[in-house]
C-alpha cells in the first residue's frame, strides 16, 4: 500500500476516537493564526498530523524486498493550568499510542508495525500559544517481490 494509504488509515482512526481535529500532512503550521485554525476543536486547541518521515529497503533471504517505513503522529494540546490540560493531553496520548500499539497491520496498509514509541513529549510555543506537544513514531515494514 502507499504512504498515503497508510497516513488516511491511521488518521482516520484518530478521528473516530475523537481526541482532537486530525490531518494528514507533511507540513506543521508556522503561524498562531494557522496554528489556531488547524486544530482547534471545541474551543481549544486540540489537534493531530499524521506525517511520512522515512523509508529504508533491504533483501531479505526469500529475495523479497524489505521496506521500513516510519510514519510520525503529532499532536499539539492547548496548555491550560486552569482547566488542568497535562491530564487530558496525557489522557489523549495514551489512547491513541494504545490503538496505534494494537494494530499491528495498521487496517492490513502494511505488512508489520516493528515498533511505536513516543520519543517525544514536551511544552512548545508556536506564535503566541503554548501547547502540549508530543510525537508518536510508527515504525513499518512491508514486502515486495
Amino acid at each position: 500500500m502507499s504512504e498515503q494509504a497508510v497516513r488516511v488509515y491511521v488518521a482516520d482512526k484518530i478521528r473516530a476516537l475523537e481526541v482532537g481535529v486530525v490531518h494528514e500532512r507533511n507540513k506543521l503550521p508556522k503561524t498562531s493564526g494557522e496554528f489556531k485554525a488547524l486544530f482547534e476543536y471545541d474551543g481549544k486547541v486540540q489537534g493531530w498530523v499524521v506525517t511520512f518521515s522515512g523509508i529504508g529497503s533491504s533483501r531479505t533471504d526469500a529475495n523479497f524486498l524489505k521496506i521500513p517505513e516510519t510514519y510520525r503522529v503529532v499532536t499539539f494540546f492547548g496548555f491550560n493550568n486552569e482547566y488542568d490540560t497535562e491530564t487530558e493531553f496525557g489522557t489523549s496520548l495514551r489512547t491513541v499510542y494504545k490503538m496505534l500499539s494494537n494494530d499491528r497491520t495498521l487496517g492490513g496498509t502494511v505488512a508489520n508495525v516493528t515498533e511505536v514509541s513516543v520519543p517525544e513529549i514536551s511544552l512548545v510555543k508556536v506564535g503566541e500559544i503554548f501547547s502540549h506537544y508530543a510525537e508518536i513514531h510508527i515504525a513499518t515494514e512491508s514486502f515486495e517481490s
